[in-house]
């Protein structure tokens, strides 16, 4: 069952201010300054309980979250280069801080992948409480929108990515982005068909990546490490093994089927030492 709504409040500036300072004292941000991604978040969801929509206010403000919580009294911002910024009230400490290198680039998970990419008739949503991306129609609690993608946004993409190819590789696939029905599937074909299909990969990665990083900047957020698949180490299967012969009793173990050629490789280890 549903919980109930709550009636919208009418969101002043003063209402804001006591907002913020009652999510920082949540957080302790009153002894210890907290990042501005999690003021942010609390804010959401103390807002929320009370009929009071962050979201929409600050889209009415038509301002940043930084610059409306620094002029909260007696709330004090420290803006930190390459990072989130640090807030706390006055006389809070800042925690021990050393400059992160870039999140790591690899394959994004898998919900982030579609917000940025997918040409969808709802748009996509991001739950700040849950760390996921979702379609609107499918959001529960506060939400900050992703931007809409078009056809044409993704057309666009591939034809600045034609344009630095060599001169004589251009006429195909340009042909291919403006008179085929499905010109993205048969894009993807005619650049892996050139063997190109890296290339263009390497480039689609960097183009999502910085509507990413320009995305989490008009909101405050920094990017998150858990936004990326993380992948397991070739030899987890063997770690995995070697931690549960323990938990195995002699009769199972001796009814694992193990290949002749392990054996012959572990002998041949023998012998060597």
């Amino acid at each position: 069952m549903d919980e109930p709504s709550v009636p919208a409040t009418p969101f002043t500036d003063e209402r804001w201010a006591q907002l913020a300072r009652e999510a920082l004292v949540d957080l302790g941000g009153d002894s210890l300054m907290v990042v501005g991604a999690k003021l942010r978040q609390k804010m959401a969801q103390l807002g929320h309980g009370c009929g009071l929509d962050v979201a929409a206010y600050l889209a009415a403000a038509d301002r940043s979250f930084l610059t409306l919580i620094d002029g909260v009294p007696d709330v004090v911002v420290r803006r930190r280069q390459g990072s989130d910024a640090l807030i706390g009230t006055v006389g809070a400490e800042e925690p021990e801080w050393r400059p992160k290198a870039n999140v790591r680039r690899g394959a994004l998970r898998r919900d982030v992948y579609q917000a940025f990419t997918r040409v969808a008739p709802m748009p996509f949503v991001y739950l700040p409480q849950t760390d996921r991306f979702v379609s609107a129609e499918l959001a529960q609690g506060p939400t900050i929108e992703v931007p809409t993608v078009t056809i044409d946004i993704l057309i666009g993409d591939r034809r600045k990515f034609v344009d630095s190819l060599p001169e004589s590789e251009r006429p195909t696939l340009l042909a291919v982005l403006e008179h085929t029905a499905s010109p993205l599937v048969e894009f993807r074909r005619t650049v892996e068909g050139a063997g190109i299909l890296d290339k263009w990969g390497t480039e689609q990665a960097r183009i999502i990546w910085s509507r990413i990083e320009e995305w989490t900047k008009a909101h405050d957020l920094v990017p998150r490490e858990a936004w990326f698949e993380k992948h397991q180490t070739a030899d987890s299967a063997h770690r995995v093994l070697s931690r549960l012969a323990p938990y195995l009793t002699p009769g199972e173990i001796r009814q694992l089927q193990i290949p002749f050629r392990a054996i012959e490789a572990l002998l041949s280890d023998l012998q060597r030492r």
